[in-house]
């Protein structure tokens, strides 16, 4: 109350200083006093613009660093949520192809069903179900039998809505002439030749895993993407192509997953995905890929653009790079920010127009703009008062008419020029510094209180930002401790029996993908003669996967420790898997149970990598199953097939996980089973802790340049008793 009092009004003031010296001077004086005045008018004028610029600075730096931060993130988010979508759609397929590789590689074990047969322009019935056709030109009655057998698949394939909403529609094509399909949008059926679709073609000449481009659904579905998986029959050690899976996913599932994206502000961005062509597949801000009048898919190419910037955005996107630039679209300056996938040639970007940030600075521009234009405005009255009253000054009165016009420009300039310097403190990073609010002149004091306002809350906002960081650094931390949690879960110290020295000799390490994964190993004596050893892979990666893990672990060593047979043990744990698994998350599993005596290993395979196995003299080899078991948690009550396998001294079993054969290098080839078994081949004279450490140093120098995909473990046993 008391700082009110004693600030004068700025007019009030002026009229003070100025009017009693006025009333003497002569009006040939007149120019000098408005020549002192211009000189006051321009200390104000520039002193303000200097306020005002280092206000807009400071705020507009601290805004785009936030900004800059926010839409890279969401950019790496983007791309990770789209790659898991991809994933489970590859996982799908290839669990689809190994069921149908099983069937043909022990059909005994498996009855004939009869799915419900649709020709060629007929609508199915009914519940959405598997159905069978056959292709043009191959009569049905001809691949009947062989397409009952196959549709085995048909108790996985009706399970999609619940598995996943990402999968649009399955197919299987036999090379026969068989077709079983799950189409949701129950149009008629259409015979057509799988051997003339991109899907079949791909897959079949590939030999693997194969993604087509988007296309048009043949059946009316819209816009779908397939990923594809041959299936082979091994007769008499000549393997034969016996078909191909196909899963695909809708356009529109991509879309929907996009618009549901969290951006800053809807009006002013938007996420969008460009393909390996540079093409614009789909954007939250409604363009994209779509079917043009002539029944083709076209869209905007951003490698074909007249626009430089967008093109050069487009070159970086689609070789891999991540980060984020200025772009100038349509006329509109925008900031880009950009993130690979690592599934598909793809990446995902986030546009966010600059115009948001100088609009956000505009209100406070706009209230310094208005205290300086008041101020000129008093100024300017005043100035005419001043001329009126110079007039009737008396000459007797030039030398304190000087001394008092200069004397008061300063009074009234010099509080301006004080916050300037004030102001340069806060600019330099001393957030704690005030400007002084007692100047006496009531607009320089609300302006001083209106900036010290504004630095507060940028303060509170500066303190926002160091909070969040702390929280990054806090889950950091947690994310670090529940990694050396899941490391000391496992076995670790080697040698793990030493006065079991001359039994065998074992060595298993696990590298995970991210602070936590999926993968286990795990190696226990179940008695004195019995010695169990699992290895396991838990779809996809992270803090889920590594809860099931754990739970899976514990579950794997109460059964067998209750049971010495793997069958029994791994029925029990799948049927506790499957209850309440609502995630769908399911877990490839190698166990086996070594009796020491003999050498016998009883084992079962459930969905899991064939391991290597040496026997003598003869070079690695791997233990291909006739029998293809499914993986656990997937279907309760599933049955497991018991096989058996003998080792004698100085023989080796080599367990592993995808995360092996699946390392992709930059030119995105997989180290592959070949690479694997010629490495072991070559160092199998190494102790198994060389050879598993050199093993994972020649996976890391084929990776050179891509980061690990997945999680990697590995486990070897060497026999030490005949």
């Amino acid at each position: 109350m008391k700082q009110k009092n004693k600030s004068l009004d700025f007019r009030r003031q002026f009229l003070s200083i100025i009017l009693v010296p006025v009333i003497i001077i002569v009006s040939i004086f007149l120019i000098l006093i408005v020549a002192s005045f211009q000189t006051v008018e321009g200390f104000v004028m520039n002193n303000s613009g200097l306020l005002g610029n280092a206000t807009s600075d400071i705020s507009t730096n601290a805004l785009e660093r936030q900004l800059s931060n926010n839409i890279k993130q969401i950019a790496a988010d983007t791309a990770f949520s789209i790659d898991d979508k991809l994933r489970r759609l590859q996982n799908f397929s290839k669990m689809l192809s190994e069921y149908c590789g099983g069937i043909y590689a022990n059909p005994k074990d498996y009855k004939a069903r009869e799915l419900e047969y649709i020709p060629g322009g007929k609508r199915q019935t009914g519940t959405v179900n598997a159905f069978v056709h056959s292709r043009n030109g191959v009569a049905f009655n001809k691949v009947k039998d062989e397409a009952a057998l196959i549709s085995n698949v048909s108790d996985i394939i009706n399970q999609i809505p619940n598995i996943s909403r990402d999968i649009f529609s399955c197919m299987i094509a036999g090379d026969s002439g068989y077709i079983i399909a799950y189409d949701p949008t129950q149009s008629p059926s259409v015979n057509y030749n799988p051997e003339d679709r991109d899907w079949y073609i791909g897959a079949k000449e590939q030999g693997g895993l194969y993604w087509t481009d988007f296309y048009i659904d043949i059946r009316g579905g819209g816009i779908l993407i397939a990923c594809s998986i041959p299936f082979y029959q091994t007769i008499n050690g000549k393997k034969t192509f016996k078909g191909a899976v196909a899963c695909t996913a809708s356009l529109g599932s991509f879309s929907n997953f996009i618009n549901a994206v969290g951006v800053i502000n809807r009006k002013e961005s938007y996420v969008f995905l460009l393909d390996k062509q540079g093409t614009k597949l789909f954007s939250s801000d409604g363009s994209g890929i779509k079917i043009d009048e002539n029944n083709n898919l076209a869209g905007e190419n951003y490698l074909e653009s007249d626009n430089s910037e967008l093109k050069h955005l487009a070159e970086l996107m689609v070789i891999g790079a991540s980060g984020i630039m200025a772009v100038n679209i349509n006329g509109e300056e925008c900031e880009v920010a950009y993130h690979p996938l690592s599934i598909l040639d793809w990446s995902a970007g986030v546009v966010y127009k600059k115009s948001v940030i100088e609009e956000s600075v505009i209100p406070l521009e706009n209230h310094i703009q208005e205290l300086t234009t008041n101020m000129k405005n008093h100024t300017r009255e005043l100035f005419l008062i001043v001329i009126l009253t110079a007039i009737v000054i008396s000459l007797a009165a030039i030398g304190l008419i000087m001394l008092f016009v200069i004397k008061n420009a300063k009074t009234i300039s010099q509080p301006i020029v004080n916050i300037a310097k004030e102001v340069k403190h806060i600019a330099d990073g001393h957030m704690d510094y005030h400007v002084n609010e007692s100047t006496g002149i009531k607009e320089i004091d609300t302006l001083s209180v209106t900036f010290n306002d504004m630095t507060n809350k940028l303060k509170e906002h500066i303190e926002d930002l160091r909070s969040v960081t702390a929280e990054k650094q806090r889950i950091s931390t947690e994310l670090n401790v529940a990694t050396r949690i899941q490391t000391e879960m496992l076995p670790f110290i080697f040698p793990p029996f030493p006065d079991k020295k001359n039994t065998f000799d074992l060595y298993a390490k696990m590298y995970p993908a991210k602070e936590v994964g999926g993968d286990l190993y795990d190696f226990f004596f179940i008695d004195d003669d019995y010695f169990a050893v699992i290895v396991a892979d838990v779809s996809g990666k992270g803090v889920p996967a590594a809860l099931f893990m754990v739970i899976t672990k514990t579950l794997l060593k109460t059964a067998l420790m209750n049971s010495k047979d793997p069958k029994e043990a791994i029925e029990n744990v799948n049927n506790q898997l499957c209850q309440n698994n609502v995630e769908g998350i399911f877990v490839t599993i190698w166990i086996g149970v070594l009796e020491i005596s003999t050498g016998i290993v009883r084992y079962i395979n459930a969905g899991h990598n064939p391991p290597l196995v040496k026997i003598g003299d003869n070079p690695f080899s791997y233990l291909n199953d006739n029998r293809h078991d499914l993986v656990a948690g997937f279907m309760a009550d599933t049955d497991y097939h018991l096989n058996t396998l003998t080792l004698h001294k100085d023989d080796v079993l080599f367990l592993y996980t995808d995360g092996i054969t699946e390392a992709f290098n930059e030119e995105d080839k997989m180290f592959g089973e070949e690479n694997l078994k010629e490495y072991m081949d070559n160092n199998n004279n190494r102790d198994l802790h060389s050879l598993l450490e050199n093993l994972k140093n020649t996976i890391d120098n084929f990776s050179v340049g891509r980061d690990q995909s997945d999680d990697i473990t590995m486990l070897a046993i060497r026999i030490g008793i005949n």
